[in-house]
């Protein structure tokens, strides 16, 4: 298990850590709002009806929402930045393929993969920025943090 230091962290480093975690936050909810746009694309070079397109969407939200709890309990084993990394790698990987994507089953397959890894950004970068400012702003901090989400919505 890791535990948290023992030494309080410096600035330097907590600021580092909410700029890391935020970073993170913006590219993966960017990811997921990009969905929104790809959808009508999807629907209309696949030929796919309102309902494959909307199971598209609710294959990604559901790995997404799903795999959040056991990625915190994955986390308390081997360390919220080794699954965030992970995580945020899956992610991005998996957007890469869906341009590669030339059917229904690709799509939903990437999506599945994509939500998996997305589901790691929440619970772990939240965790890693509360303790970051255990000491300090932490209001602050994590509002901060969830902010450059909705610049990632953007």
């Amino acid at each position: 298990m890791n535990a948290p230091s023992a030494q309080p962290m410096t600035r330097t480093r907590a600021r580092a850590t909410l700029g890391t975690c935020g970073g993170a936050h913006f590219l993966h909810d960017g990811f997921s709002d990009t969905i929104f746009v790809l959808l009508p694309l999807w629907t209309q070079e696949f030929g796919l009806s309102l309902t494959q397109a909307g199971l598209l969407r609710t294959v990604f939200s559901g790995a997404l929402s799903s795999s959040q709890l056991p990625i915190g309990f994955l986390a308390e084993r081997w360390g919220e930045r080794a699954l965030l990394t992970v995580g945020t790698a899956l992610t991005g990987l998996a957007f890469v393929f869906l341009g590669l994507a030339e059917g229904f089953l690709t799509l939903i397959v990437m999506l599945l993969l994509a939500g998996l890894g997305e589901g790691s950004q929440h619970p772990l970068s939240s965790s890693l920025v509360a303790t970051a400012y255990a000491d300090g702003p932490r209001r602050a901090a994590l509002g901060t943090y969830n902010f450059t989400g909705d610049l990632g919505k953007v």
